[in-house]
């Protein structure tokens, strides 16, 4: 965006017309407007800086940190049973999609592990094994663990 910028004062510099400028740079002339104004009030380096300042988050990086180890030490079924935690623990109020976007931030997938069973289960084992979904770290199954089928030849096959 600050190559768009500056290129916009230099085609305004050499006399364009905005609506021209926005249409060579495929830009709207709000913004090509006001990158010229900028840089009428702060010169070339009010073209450069960035005005984000960043996101506050609710939880400390502590806090954050002992949320992320309670999920991964826990079978989290959904974001309901970390909010209620983070309630508790640090009297925090998190909304169900604030809850997601912070796990997703931290590497966590929500999905279904599946059963890989070493011969078709009886019906009273096929109800045992009914696994709902839950919230892993990505790229592991850490938290579905002590949910393995151990067939006879003592091979673990994580469900």
């Amino acid at each position: 965006k600050t190559a768009v910028r500056i290129n916009s004062v230099i085609l305004w510099a050499k006399g364009w017309k905005y609506k021209d400028i926005c249409e060579a740079l495929l830009v709207s002339e709000s913004f090509t407007r006001n990158t010229v104004e900028r840089y009428r009030l702060f010169g070339i380096s009010g073209l450069a800086t960035g005005h984000y300042k960043g996101h506050n988050f609710k939880m400390t990086p502590e806090q954050e940190e002992a949320t992320v180890e309670f999920v991964e030490n826990n079978f989290v079924p959904d974001s309901k049973k970390v909010i209620q935690w983070v309630k508790e623990e640090f009297g925090i109020e998190y909304t169900s999609q604030g809850m997601q976007e912070f796990l997703t931030r931290k590497g966590f997938v929500y999905k279904k592990p599946r059963a890989v069973p070493d011969k078709h289960p009886s019906e009273k084992a096929q109800k045992a094994f009914n696994v709902k979904c839950g919230w892993i770290r990505k790229g592991h199954n850490k938290n579905f663990q002590d949910k393995c089928i151990t067939p006879k030849d003592k091979r673990q096959r994580s469900i």
